[in-house]
Order: structure tokens, then sequence, then C-alpha cells
């Protein structure tokens, strides 16, 4: 018995743990793969962040056509550069917008005058990000549900931030592409996403 318990102390006296040297290696391999992770996840998660944006104008779009029929009125749906003002304005042609909004186009003139009922106010962007579509920057959807045919229409918007486009194969913005009868389809394709940004020209200015 005493010869069994005296091997098993042995034993343990003989355990140790992480010298100084193995300790430091462990955490220069473990700096090296979070250095390796944090750009990837970076990436990842503003990509994300363009996505739901561009899922979220979709739904607005959606919104506006459906307002539009149950309200028999013409209806738009307009990109802004100051949706937190008192009277926010549709941002017009080749400006970078940051937000959206849906209202009743009550006298039909294809843009927003005080007092006509707004449907929807979605928030402004993230800093750094920005909005850009092709036309007025605006979907001004007729009683019947579809756009309207005596204004221009915009058929891309562009979602965007500091990134730029991307690289190779790889996206780093999103686009909505809108139909002539306004279903819409958000791409992240690189391909799609850079014919988009041609459509829509110049003021589309992702770096």
């Amino acid at each position: 018995m005493h010869c069994v318990v005296g091997k098993q102390l042995s034993r343990i006296g003989r355990q140790r743990g992480f010298t100084l040297l193995e300790l430091m290696i462990s955490l220069t391999v473990f700096a090296i793969l979070v250095s390796l992770a944090v750009p990837s996840f970076r990436n990842l998660m503003l990509n994300n962040t363009l996505t739901a944006a561009g899922n979220d104008l979709l739904a607005s779009l959606q919104t506006a056509r459906g307002e539009a029929l149950k309200r028999n009125q013409q209806v738009v749906l307009c990109l802004t550069a100051n949706v937190t003002a008192a009277t926010p304005s549709c941002a017009g042609a080749a400006t970078t917008a940051n937000a959206w909004f849906v209202f009743q186009d009550t006298n039909a003139n294809g843009t927003y005058d005080a007092g006509e009922p707004i449907i929807e106010l979605h928030s402004a962007l993230n800093s750094g990000e920005g909005i850009h579509a092709d036309s007025a920057q605006s979907v001004i959807i007729a009683p019947s549900g579809f756009p309207s045919a005596n204004f221009g229409q915009t058929q891309n918007v562009l979602f965007c931030d500091s990134r730029g486009l991307g690289t190779a194969s790889t996206s780093l913005a999103r686009a909505l592409l809108i139909s002539t009868t306004g279903h819409g389809t958000v791409v992240n394709t690189l391909t799609a996403v850079t014919a988009a940004k041609t459509a829509i020209g110049s003021s589309a200015t992702c770096p």
C-alpha cells in the first residue's frame, strides 16, 4: 500500500505547467490567428449591414406599392439626404443619400410637399455608408400599383461604404435592381453591383 501511494505521489510531483517559452509561443500563435480573423469578421459585419439596408429599401418599395393600391393615390419612395429635418426632401439626381422615405403624393407632382402624409421614414445609415441611384432617385407608384409612366423611374440603387465595390470576384457593395413593373431584387455579386454603378454614372462615388 505504501509503495503504491509513493508511486502516485511521485507522478504527481513530476507534473508541471507551461514553461515561459511555451506560454510565449502559445500567445504568439493566438495573436496571429486573431489578426487574421478580425479583418474577415469586420468585412462580414459591414457586408451584412449593406445587405440589410438593401432589403429594407426593397421592403419599403413593396410598402409603397401596397399603399398606392390601398389609398388609390400616387405614392412615392424617394431617397433623401436630410431625413432628420422637420420636412425631409427627395435627394434628386446625382446626390448621395443616406436614407429614404415613403409618402402619399397628394398633388401627384412626384416630389414631397409639406403636409403630404409620410407613410414610412427610414432612419439614416451609419456614417461612411452612402446610397446612390439613377434617374431622380425615386420610384413613383401610380394608384394601379405599378410605376407611373409620367415620371422617370429609378432602376438601380447602389449601397456602398469606404471599402468601394470590391476586388477580383469579391463584392463589398450591394445593389437593388428595380424592374419596370416595380419589382425589386437585391444583388451582391461584383458583376451585378458594377453594372448598377455603371448605369447610375459618375455620381455613384464609391471609392
